[in-house]
């Protein structure tokens, strides 16, 4: 128990017991050695792992109880008319880990490009890992040689904007670092910003997201009247 405990400690991020507890738990069901876990990422509010059970590899998504911006996930959620009466911190984050979980299950069950969702518990999300031994590169750091790659990634990631609005939804947070490209096709992530697209802050996160494309694809070359078509495609 000890050494898997480590395995969720990365230089001075600790989680609380609470969380510990819940991650013994679901690694204990998903049968995940206490060898088969890996620190991926550090964000400001969660922490990503692989976990690798003889079946399949997991990222698991943890938000820290203790770092999270509580009122920023709360000024959001009020805008989502999915989620009502939080009343405390706590709350507040496992409605916001909560929202991802089904935010995903729907993208995911639509055919849109997406991790597939597994389970979520209070402030952790288990999903499909994408990626072999390390995960997929972000979009910013794909290698998108010839223009025409770069306009076929540019009508994918539009094609898959375009899928999310015909299922009332909005990504939210869509740009290069919450993009994954594996083999030449993209894969769209970090889905806890999502709204449906007729709530009080669709239309705000639909132009953020057109904006972030606008601003990717045009700084690797491509012309805005080009992207700005495919863009009004979505």
């Amino acid at each position: 128990m000890g050494s898997r405990k480590e395995a969720f400690k990365t230089r001075e991020n600790v989680f609380d017991r609470f969380t510990i507890a819940n991650i013994m738990k679901i690694c204990h069901q998903l049968g995940i050695p206490e060898d088969k876990l890996m620190p991926i990422s550090i964000g400001k509010e969660a922490n990503l792992f692989k976990a690798s059970s003889p079946e399949r590899d997991y990222a698991i998504k943890i938000y820290r109880l203790e770092t999270c911006d509580f009122n920023r996930m709360q000024d959001y959620l009020k805008g989502d008319y999915r989620f009502k009466s939080l009343k405390n911190k706590r709350q507040v984050i496992f409605a916001w880990a909560k929202r991802e979980f089904i935010n995903l299950r729907a993208a995911s069950s639509s055919g849109i490009a997406c991790p597939l969702p597994y389970l979520s518990k209070f402030n952790i999300i288990v999903m499909q890992f994408i990626g072999k031994e390390w995960p997929s590169p972000k979009l910013k750091d794909a290698l998108l040689k010839s223009k025409k790659a770069k306009l076929e990634m540019l009508q994918k990631t539009c094609r898959q904007v375009n899928m999310l609005k015909k299922i009332n939804l909005v990504h939210g947070d869509l740009s290069e670092y919450n993009i994954l490209v594996k083999e030449q096709e993209p894969c769209l992530i970090d889905f806890s910003h999502s709204s449906p697209a007729d709530s009080a802050l669709g239309r705000e996160l639909c132009q953020r997201d057109r904006e972030n494309i606008m601003r990717f694809f045009k700084g690797i070359g491509l012309e805005e009247d080009k992207i700005q078509k495919e863009i009004s495609k979505a």
